[in-house]
């Protein structure tokens, strides 16, 4: 029981302060940059594993709390949105490492080039960090199973 209160007690406000910095973001138009753009994906990737890791780890196995209907989904939707929530999450650091690096270093090819409007570039990492964290997360789909005697006693 340690664990799940320690753990929801670290988590939650992690994602009450992610939420507060993308309603800051997105309220501020001066913030308005695919850099921002980009930490606004990481803050709700972060969210999204903080979220899943919740609900997994405290209600479900530290304090039993499982209903059926999320006994169902977890094998399902829940255990491999944790993972591809986790990866996303690391690929979308290097992703903001590589948004500062490129606008230091090539700034007139970040802010003039083809893809020229913050939104447009931010979506189009963030889509590709998104698919390649579904693919490497491919086989979390198939690791757990229901057993449908046991639940349904």
């Amino acid at each position: 029981t340690v664990d799940g209160v320690t753990l929801c007690s670290i988590a939650i406000p992690g994602i009450l302060l992610n939420l507060t910095a993308i309603f800051i973001i997105i309220r501020n138009k001066e913030l308005h940059h695919s850099f921002n753009y980009c930490l606004v994906a990481l803050f709700i990737f972060d969210s999204t594993y903080l979220f899943t890791t919740i609900a997994n780890q405290s209600f479900m196995k530290q304090f039993g709390m499982a209903t059926k209907f999320y006994l169902i989904i977890y094998p399902y939707l829940m255990h491999p949105l944790k993972h591809i929530s986790f990866t996303a999450s690391i690929f979308t650091t290097v992703l903001v490492s590589y948004e500062r690096y490129s606008s230091v270093t090539k700034p007139i090819q970040h802010f003039m080039g083809p893809r020229n409007t913050p939104l447009r570039r931010a979506l189009s990492y963030v889509l590709v960090v998104l698919i390649l964290a579904i693919i490497f997360n491919i086989p979390k789909f198939f690791e757990a199973e229901i057993d449908w005697k046991s639940l349904n006693r």
